[in-house]
């Protein structure tokens, strides 16, 4: 049996459920309806049931305009500001106002949602909200370090790329799932491999780009250079005959290759940042004052109650740089922990924040307030021209994690590590 190392500095793994979220022009044009505002229970939980209300629970949403979301101090009516992307609203209102949205030739259609903003009701179209966070749909991968032969020696850098079609693609159903394999480490066909690529949008001028993100090494491959391996995965192996869907595709660096390496991606130049000031994070415990409750209470309107609820709620910070990071960890009466986070600018101004909810396939992982050298949280630039990057706050058993951006103008990432059970 081969092993398998991740050469990771010792974190979780993940699965790609990005979302392609188109940038919004600033010329929207809104067409006005006449028809009337309706007011509804403040409890709903969908427009189309107004009336089923669920006690005490909020109608949480998330804004999804990746420029912003704008809300308005009535429908149609003057802009007051605007929600960052991902940032998490409360609906409090839904309305039978129509709208009909021209954006660069693709025209949105709905309602307009009345949202909760400290004491007043703002309102947003909905077009731009959404059940949950946007994620990105750029694809980050692992870089790992393989034993193909279990011997301890010949070592072979491979990067999993499983994900790169989608699973639910052509690509996967029209697989024979009825022919067998022996070997758990070979190279696939030419017709497997050009498939493959084809449903991963993978061109012959694209390029895998690997980085070590704590000294910031980049190295680039032609994909036209690299082997498309086929690596049985470890759930699987051991068994001796498998089947198609058995194996992890990977391409395998080349020979005498520092496996050394995090990250990469594929394109056809470089995206990676090379100076990357990575960081780990060492958290301290901070005093609750009435600025940090009102901030809070602010960005997420419901959890003006967790802050009675000590022992149970504790507030940490950590400093990137001109970053503050807050995380209020909260358990809930199912002793489930919440960690809502807060990005704040050496200037007073939020740049972001996100929500990790502890559940069922979702661990949080223990913020670091012990020795710098052990964290497991950091935060780096990856990539060249944007905002930094926190990781390590969860772990997936059934997913993969998420890197979060310092700032909300881009879509987080979960990263892509075909983590199958």
């Amino acid at each position: 049996m081969k092993n398998l190392y991740v050469t990771f500095i010792t974190f979780s793994l993940l699965a790609s459920v990005g979302c392609n979220q188109k940038e919004r022009s600033n010329s929207i044009e809104i067409k006005e309806s006449k028809e009337a505002i309706k007011q509804v229970n403040v409890n709903s939980t969908t427009e189309s049931e107004p009336n089923d209300s669920i006690e005490n629970k909020p109608v949480i949403r998330y804004a999804s305009a990746q420029s912003g979301l704008n809300y308005r101090e009535e429908p149609d009516g003057k802009v007051l500001g605007k929600f960052f992307l991902n940032e998490t609203i409360e609906v409090v209102e839904y309305t039978n106002k129509y709208y009909e949205i021209v954006d660069d030739d693709q025209i949105y259609e709905g309602t307009w949602l009345g949202i909760k903003k400290q004491k007043d009701t703002v309102y947003v179209v909905d077009a731009f909200v959404s059940d949950s966070p946007v994620y990105s749909d750029r694809k980050v991968y692992y870089v790992t370090s393989i034993d193909p032969y279990g011997e301890d020696e010949n070592y072979k850098g491979n990067v999993n790329i499983s994900e790169a079609p989608n699973y639910n693609s052509n690509f996967y159903s029209a697989l024979d799932e009825e022919k067998t394999y022996s070997k758990e480490y070979f190279e696939w066909d030419k017709a497997y491999r050009d498939n493959f690529l084809k449903a991963g949008g993978i061109t012959k001028y694209d390029q895998l780009h690997v980085t070590k993100i704590t000294i910031g090494q980049v190295a680039s491959y032609p994909i036209k250079n690299l082997k498309l391996i086929a690596n049985v995965n470890v759930y699987a192996s051991g068994s001796g005959e498998y089947n198609v869907y058995d194996f992890e595709t990977c391409l395998e660096l080349p020979e005498n290759t520092n496996t050394d390496f995090d990250f990469a991606t594929i394109a056809i130049d470089n995206p990676f940042e090379t100076a990357t000031d990575f960081k780990y994070l060492k958290w301290f415990p901070q005093e609750e004052t009435e600025s940090l409750r009102h901030l809070y209470t602010k960005r997420f309107p419901y959890l003006k109650s967790e802050f009675s609820n000590e022992p149970k709620t504790k507030l940490f910070y950590t400093i990137y740089n001109n970053y503050t990071i807050y995380s209020l960890d909260h358990v809930n009466k199912y002793n489930l922990l919440t960690r809502y986070v807060i990005v704040i600018k050496e200037n007073g101004e939020i740049t972001n924040s996100f929500i990790e909810q502890e559940g069922e396939s979702t661990g949080l992982i223990p913020l670091n307030t012990d020795y710098l050298e052990s964290s497991s949280q950091f935060a780096m630039k990856l990539f060249k021209n944007e905002p930094p990057l926190i990781y390590g706050l969860s772990s997936e058993s059934f997913g993969c994690p998420k890197l979060y951006y310092l700032e909300s103008n881009y879509p987080n990432i979960i990263l892509s590590c075909d983590n199958r059970h």
